[in-house]
């Protein structure tokens, strides 16, 4: 005869054997609190870890019904043990997704890793103890020891990276979106190159975020513009660097500090930009940017300098904001005048106020202006020197410009309306140096570089070419028309227009046959240029280049000293 179970029976039933198999967790086995919809409920304990199976009758159908399950739950062990398998089995499934969900100071080192890997860390400037990584997560202490990661103790967590100027090389990681606690990212002055990652969104906490002058290209990813921490932005300087400013640049409310410049952003400035009220250094200059600044600008009262140079971006003549202009410090940029030309096509601008345009002034209008990209210098390229050549046939004028990997000609006969024609790359293509000099003899230019460790030897080019350019198909690429090998580098070239000589400082390379003194050559044939001769003293010049000539000036003498008349004297500085 069976016995009558009590409706409300509770029976616990202890499965050590299993307590091991189970990791502790926090409140996610309450999910399963319910098991069997009308007779038996599972009542977890406060951890799993210490799990016990416990039935309760719930909703009985009868008493005879939640009697029999309340017997059939307290004397069946085994079903017990087959609920606590289903259990383990589902929480095991769960535990992936929950690891994912959470970042962790481990998901921090891999993305480390993955930006270590991804920019040749191995070359960095200092990798101080990120070589030392292994396959287990370190712990905060070590991670913290990282040149240029600071982990914050309290969280756990890493929140700042500063590796500028470092020699990052190569695509920023996706993995970068995992940093989740960062505050303070820089990796400005290195050479990242491809997109910005969509996963830097990730970033909510960001207050200081620098990208600045590096190779990175494509359109500047939306997510960035939902970084609302953002105190300072700073992605300038990436000459392939696109897309627009959109009005969620607004919700950016927190900024002090906005640059976006040197680049290819395009469109208008949103009016949104007048909701950055904190704002006190704007730059988006020599993009790609049109129309007028946003009468907007005027909310922005902590604003002091502003720079929108270098596109056409101009100031709007309304009163108000003519007035608003007039408090902020510092400002480059010009107003718009009635049918403005772009700069590059000759629009005069007169000198008022100290101004004319963006440049200062002082009785001297701007009749035109090229900028560096207008004359093919594009990303991290510098200008550095300029000579000229006038056609004696055409009396065309003509501007030789000197860049880091390349001569431009640029014709200047209508100073209004110059022209870029064209430039002479370097005779070696890897030879990158920041000064380039050139000078004009017999209808031909003479080229030296300082690029140190590069057969670029004298470039000569017959600039009489010139007159044949097609201008239907320019920029041209010109091809030089010989080259003096007798030197690999040199600083500075001058060339004595009566004499027909070339004197070559600061050689190097080549033959070496003058040291870094003088260097002379005789182009009186500019086509075949000869060795005349070297002039070296060791004990003058420079500590660390002994007898170095750094340029060099020289005249026929025909002063009161009759015994020099007709003598060539030099004057060169060490």
């Amino acid at each position: 005869m069976r016995a009558r179970t009590p409706s409300n029976l509770s029976t616990q039933i202890q499965l050590p054997e299993i307590e091991s198999a189970i990791a502790p967790r926090d409140s996610s086995e309450k999910m399963l609190a319910l098991m069997l919809e009308g007779g038996c409920k599972y009542w977890p304990t406060a951890s799993l870890a210490s799990v016990r199976c416990s039935v309760r009758c719930i909703r009985p159908i009868s008493n005879w019904s939640c009697g029999f399950m309340a017997a059939w739950c307290t004397d069946a062990r085994a079903w017990c043990r087959a609920l606590m398998v289903l259990v383990i089995i589902l929480l095991s499934t769960l535990a992936p997704w929950k690891a994912q969900a959470q970042n962790s100071l481990e998901d921090d080192w891999l993305a480390l890793v993955a930006l270590y890997d991804s920019t040749r860390g191995y070359q960095w400037r200092n990798n101080d103890n990120w070589s030392n990584a292994t396959d287990t997560t370190p712990d905060a202490q070590s991670l913290d020891s990282w040149y240029g990661v600071t982990v914050d103790m309290q969280a756990g967590r890493v929140s700042e990276l500063r590796l500028k100027d470092n020699g990052l090389n190569g695509k920023l990681p996706p993995h970068i979106g995992k940093l989740t606690h960062l505050t303070y990212l820089s990796l400005r002055d290195n050479y990242l190159d491809g997109e910005i990652p969509s996963e830097i969104g990730n970033l909510t906490q960001l207050k200081y975020l620098s990208l600045w002058s590096s190779d990175l290209e494509g359109d500047i990813p939306a997510e960035i513009w939902t970084l609302t921490e953002l105190k300072v932005l700073n992605i300038g300087d990436n000459y392939e660097l696109g897309g627009i400013i959109p009005p969620e640049v607004g919700n950016l409310t927190a900024l002090d500090t906005l640059i976006v410049n040197w680049g290819k952003v395009s469109g208008r400035l949103p009016e949104e930009i007048g909701n950055l009220t904190n704002l006190r250094l704007l730059e988006i200059q020599q993009n790609q940017l049109v129309g007028k600044l946003p009468l907007s600008m005027t909310s922005l009262s902590q604003l002091a300098h502003l720079n929108f140079q270098g596109q056409e971006l101009c100031v709007p003549r309304e009163t108000a904001f003519q007035a608003w202009l007039a408090g902020v410090s510092e400002v480059y940029g010009s107003n718009c005048p009635v049918d403005r030309l772009p700069s590059h096509l000759g629009a005069r601008i007169e000198c008022v106020n100290g101004k004319a345009g963006d440049f200062e002034c002082k009785n001297v209008d701007l009749l035109s202006h090229l900028s560096k990209r207008d004359i093919g210098a594009e990303h991290r390229i510098l200008v550095n020197d300029i000579w000229g050549w006038t056609d004696p046939e055409t009396n065309q004028e003509y501007a030789l410009v000197g860049k880091e990997n390349s001569v431009a000609m640029v014709d200047v006969t209508d100073q209004a309306n110059p022209v870029y024609l064209g430039s002479l790359p370097s005779h070696d293509p890897d030879a990158v140096a920041i000064w380039r000099d050139m000078k004009v003899y017999r209808n031909h230019m003479f080229v030296v570089s300082d690029a140190i460790g590069y057969q670029n030897g004298m470039q000569i080019f017959d600039l009489t070419q010139l007159r044949g350019v097609d201008r239907a198909s320019l920029p041209a690429t010109f091809i030089e028309t010989a080259n003096y090998q007798e030197i690999g580098s040199a600083h500075n070239v001058f060339v004595h227009e009566e004499t027909g000589y070339a004197y070559l400082t600061g050689s190097k390379g080549g033959r070496g046959r003058c040291g870094v003194g003088l260097h002379i050559v005789s182009v009186q044939d500019p086509m075949n240029p000869t060795f005349a001769g070297c002039h070296h003293e060791p004990q003058i010049g420079r500590s660390f280049s002994p007898g170095y000539v750094h340029d060099v000036q020289c005249v026929l003498y025909r002063g009161p000293d009759a015994t020099y008349h007709g003598r060539e004297i030099c004057v060169a500085p060490g």
